[in-house]
């Protein structure tokens, strides 16, 4: 093996004095080392090939695991700690193994040599991974690098190239990595043990690591040892809760059985003569409780025959009915009626006596609910031992029914809801499958299983979406919830108790709210029937403990079964209605009317998927998904068309046009002139997959009237993330959002259409969209959007100001060059030029260099006057003062960009509208023209006023003007 650049060098990086320090460190009798690294990548068999013997299990621990040996006359002490996924943070993982890697350097004291880092060299090394094992690393502290090595793992697949080659092939992310370490690396083959050349010098490095941190290890810090004693006290209440968790049930189940006993005797001789046992019980009774009951049952035999009184202050009882049974003569309060004595108990008969609901229940009837991925199809095919449940999810409750350990079982699965969302954010339709689950197993269910995952971190956000989304069944669904934990097999040998100490006070308060009822399940190990049986007699207890009663339906929940059955007949007509109106539409229209080229503007907030829709519409990585505050346009043949799609830079969801940015509403504005005469179809985006608020549709709408009131007739509501609809139509989605979406897609004229920008195999979505489109051009007298005349004067104004302030760039660069204005002028050159940027990020020159694709045109007098693509204000600047002149030098520059691959060109006609009102297409709304005192109020706040931002530049610039025209 090569040591590469650090053997070379590791002479001259040494400080003066520790020649003889590494004299000693070559030969040291002691080495202590400890494993770190993710999941996967082979620390148990590094530990093995260093000691040259199976000492690490292969399966892995989720606790660190230390073993020693004697190696090549020294003796090797090697701490693996667990390993985490690759791609996860440090927020993602769990607080126990957080806790396990700081612990792992206490584990060798006073501390260890070297930290191995392992890392896989048959695999690609990612920016994802390299923040990973950074942020782990960083756990233990800055000092730890000093005292880091990356071991590279399957050595054998590097075949003939060499470690070095690697590394430079791999980038930048695993260069920094090694940077990071000091440039200290090894490459192990795990394969090949009898090479003990390869150990020998891995020895050597460490040895060599300890000489350049001036033969010191590593040091364990305060904050490691304060670790060490918070898990210590963790653990004691790990081990205390778990001794209350089980007396608790020992009670529990204690209590069931004496209610059984009791109901056994006031019976009047339903046992018919049969003995009892205890042992005939179902379920898998402890030892103890067992004995306990044997005890109970001789006592019972005593006092049912007449040969010991009950005692008065002990027993009290009640009957099936809930009546209270008092001690004495055993007789029923209120009643005066006597209880009919029972023969003696017979050992070793069994119960043929009608038995307690909560002891052994026939019929159990269970909900699944949680947040997407974190198990619940999964756990409903443990729970029923068989596939019954699409591990694709559903938008829509599914019911599977199946017999499980002599009980007829029914599992409902809810659909889930992102992990980080709040009740508000998520759809209307998901909060009405939450309150319908509990129905659909009348006339309720037993218990809720909230389903969480033990691999990952336990965060605040969690808590209260799982918090906000159960309260939706009101507050008693709490005292019927147990919450079951899935993935237990990665607890590996540590307690769901210890986990719950250490994830923090967001999963304790949860469990203190579910009553401290929980349950671990490995849905990789169906075979584990054990695991099953458990679960359901906790279920039974959890009916036990809350009278035998099922969660009961409120009249909340039967309301929302009533609204949701009128929902969905309504979006059932919606769908045909609308079905209908197309199928019309399509037969009306001529050949001619089949365009052979569609310009279409994207429109929508941020991140409501823009970039990714106009990728799919054009079949292809056309647009940056990291959006642009200006325009982009892009062409491509789609479908027999010639498709122009502009992609406008989109608003905050919650922003009021007076919210937002004078440059974001010209941007707006702009749009429509990109793809001249004008677009066809203006497609509104809107995500599918949240909740739709009043405040983003008036934020829609008025950022849309920004081109006035007959950009409605040409517009189509996009819905975007179609795939989160699962088996849920559009039209029920859209019924269940409320009037604020059905005012919008009214106001639309009923256009609609869903993408999932996930599937851009399937070319239907797209073919159906651009017919959609022609349709709504046909609608509109086979026009396309006809821009308003004071629009065209907005546009016609900022293009104005875009030229000249060209010609006054031109101007300040001449000046500049000369030097005329001595110092003062190059000031201004300075720092004007300095914020002139192309996004590209390259150097921009001023001038006649203009990025490729960007350009503006406007139509005045006839001719196509084009403009540089920079964000400059509306006209009308005054001033005279030359200190201010170049005080705005800076700050007015300071917002221009010039764009890049944004092929921006058009031409606007003057005509007006013919037709004073428009088929609003699949609707019946009419477009209304506004009147001249909306236009102008709408206009004054929507027009920027560039004159109150620069008051003396453009004044000066027009005196120089007129002096050279007279």
């Amino acid at each position: 093996m090569v040591w590469s650049w650090y053997t070379l060098h590791r002479t001259e990086r040494r400080a003066p004095g520790d020649q003889c320090r590494d004299g000693e460190a070559q030969h040291l009798s002691e080495l202590r080392i400890v494993l770190m690294g993710y999941k996967g990548v082979g620390k148990s068999s590094t530990g093995n090939t260093i000691l040259g013997r199976e000492e690490f299990d292969l399966k892995r621990s989720a606790q660190c695991v230390r073993r020693h040996g004697e190696v090549a006359d020294r003796h090797i002490t090697v701490i693996e700690a667990p390993g985490w996924y690759w791609d996860y943070t440090v927020e993602d993982s769990p607080e126990l193994l957080k806790q396990e890697i700081l612990l792992s350097v206490s584990l060798c004291p006073p501390g260890p040599h070297a930290v191995l880092l392992i890392i896989r060299v048959d695999t690609g090394f990612k920016e994802d991974e390299r923040k990973s094992l950074q942020e782990h690393l960083d756990l233990l502290g800055e000092r730890v690098w000093s005292h880091t090595i990356v071991l590279f793992t399957r050595g054998d697949s590097l075949l003939d190239t060499s470690i070095e080659q690697h590394i430079e092939r791999e980038g930048q992310d695993l260069q920094w990595l090694l940077d990071k370490c000091g440039n200290r690396y090894h490459v192990l083959n795990n394969t090949n043990r009898s090479d003990d050349t390869q150990i020998k010098e891995l020895l050597e490095k460490i040895e060599e690591t300890v000489a350049q941190n001036n033969s010191c290890h590593l040091q364990i810090d305060r904050k490691i040892l304060q670790e060490i004693e918070r898990r210590r006290t963790e653990e004691e209440r790990a081990e205390e809760r778990m001794k209350r968790m089980k007396k608790l049930r020992e009670n529990i189940r204690s209590q069931m059985i004496y209610e059984i006993l009791f109901r056994l005797t006031l019976s009047g001789g339903g046992m018919g003569g049969a003995s009892f046992s205890p042992h005939s019980l179902h379920g898998n009774l402890h030892r103890r409780l067992r004995c306990r009951l044997t005890h109970l049952v001789r006592h019972l035999r005593l006092t049912l025959t007449g040969d010991r009184p009950l005692c008065r202050s002990r027993w009290r009882w009640l009957d099936n009915r809930g009546r209270l049974w008092r001690s004495g003569s055993l007789s029923a309060v209120g009643t005066g009626s006597s209880v009919p004595r029972v023969g003696p108990f017979r050992k070793g008969s069994g119960l043929s006596a009608p038995t307690c609901e909560a002891q052994h229940l026939s019929e159990l009837r269970i909900v699944l609910m949680g947040y997407k991925g974190v198990g619940k199809s999964s756990t409903g095919n443990t729970i029923l031992g068989r596939e019954e449940f699409d591990l694709k999810r559903s938008a829509q409750c599914v019911r599977r029914h199946g017999e499980v350990a002599d009980r007829h079982i029914t599992v409902i699965e809810a659909p889930g809801w992102y992990c980080d969302y709040t009740v508000e954010d998520s759809p209307e339709l998901l909060k009405q499958e939450i309150l319908l689950s509990v129905s659909l197993c009348p006339p309720g269910p037993h218990a809720v299983l909230l389903i969480i995952r033990v691999d990952t971190g336990f965060k605040e956000d969690e808590r209260k979406s799982l918090q906000e989304h159960l309260d939706l069944l009101g507050k008693r669904v709490w005292s019927h919830t147990i919450v079951l934990f899935t993935r237990g097999d990665s607890l590996l040998d540590t307690s769901i108790e210890q986990h719950i100490e250490s994830e923090g006070q967001g999963l304790q308060w949860l469990l203190d709210k579910c009553g401290n009822r929980y349950h671990v399940l490995n849905n990789k190990n169906r075979s584990d029937d054990t695991q099953i049986k458990e679960l359901l007699e906790k279920i039974e207890e959890t009916v036990a403990q809350n009278n035998s009663c099922h969660l009961q339906i409120d009249r909340k929940i039967l309301q929302e079964i009533e609204r949701r059955r009128a929902e969905e007949e309504r979006a059932e007509e919606r769908m045909k209605r609308m079905k209908k109106l197309r199928e019309n539409i399509r037969s009306q229209m001529s050949e001619a009317q089949h365009l052979s080229e569609l310009r279409i503007v994207l429109m929508g907030y941020k991140r409501a998927g823009k970039s990714s829709t106009g990728n799919t519409i054009l079949g292809r990585e056309e647009f940056d998904s990291e959006g642009s505050a200006q325009c982009v346009k892009r062409h491509g043949e789609v479908a027999d068309r010639h498709i122009t799609v502009i992609e406008a830079p989109g608003w905050y969801w919650d922003y009021t046009v007076e919210d937002s940015p004078e440059l974001l509403k010209q941007e707006i504005l702009l749009s429509v002139s990109l793809c001249p005469p004008g677009p066809h179809a203006v497609l509104l985006i809107i995500r599918v997959d949240t909740g739709f608020k009043e405040d983003e549709r008036k934020s829609l709408q008025e950022h849309l009237d920004l081109l006035g009131e007959r950009v409605w007739s040409h517009t189509i509501v996009l819905f975007t993330r179609g795939d989160s609809l699962l088996d849920t139509s559009i039209e029920q989605h859209i019924e269940s959002e409320g009037q604020d979406l059905q005012w919008l897609l009214d106001k639309c004229g009923n256009r609609y259409h869903v993408l999932n920008n996930t599937n851009r195999s399937d070319d239907t979505q797209i073919k159906e969209l651009l017919e959609k489109i022609e349709e709504t051009v046909a609608q509109n007298n086979s026009c396309h959007l006809q821009i308003d005349r004071k629009i065209l004067q907005e546009i016609d104004g900022i293009m104005k100001t875009k030229e000249q302030m060209d010609k006054w760039s031109e101007d300040i660069r001449s000046q500049t060059m000369s030097g005329d204005d001595g110092s003062d002028s190059w000031s201004l050159g300075s720092s004007a030029y300095g914020s002139f940027r192309s996004r590209s990020g390259a150097d921009s020159v001023l001038g006649s260099s203009r990025s490729r694709d960007s350009y503006y045109s406007s139509y005045k007098s006839g001719a196509i006057k084009r403009y540089n693509s920079m964000e400059l204000p509306p006209p009308n600047m005054s001033g005279d003062e030359q200190s201010d002149t170049f005080s705005m030098g800076s700050s007015a520059y300071g917002s221009f960009r010039s764009r890049s691959g944004a092929d921006s060109a058009s031409v606007f006609s003057s005509s007006r509208s013919k037709a004073s009102s428009h088929s609003s297409g699949f609707g019946s709304l009419l477009s209304i023209p506004e009147s001249v005192e909306q236009s102008e109020t709408r206009r004054a706040h929507g027009k920027p006023n560039i004159s109150k931002l620069f008051p003396r530049i453009l004044k000066k610039r027009d005196k120089k003007e007129d002096t050279k025209k007279t």
